[in-house]
């Protein structure tokens, strides 16, 4: 899925195809959540994907992607924190 930076989606409404592109990857234990968004249509809203592999695991909502965003946020500082922690120790 990393790979992947750009999806084609019919939609049945219309029939039309319409291009997303991936914006933001978050990797937790062993699935990719992913958001696309359209640059071809203003209106569009970003899809936001759960994905293991090249399976489409589940298709997500933003308050979701939020909360696990968050959490990386979290992972992030906290990670950050120890390195500092770390290298003022070796000094």
């Amino acid at each position: 899925m990393t790979e992947v930076e750009e999806l084609v989606i019919s939609f049945n409404d219309d029939g039309k195809q319409r291009k997303y592109y991936l914006t933001e990857l978050l990797v937790f234990n062993n699935c990719e959540y992913a958001v696309f968004f359209s640059l071809e249509n203003d209106l569009a809203e970003p899809i936001f994907l759960k994905v293991q592999g090249d399976m489409l695991i589940d298709i997500i909502d933003e308050r979701e992607f939020n909360r696990l965003k968050s959490y990386w946020d979290k992972l992030e500082d906290i990670i950050e924190e120890e390195k500092e922690i770390k290298d003022d120790a070796i000094n």
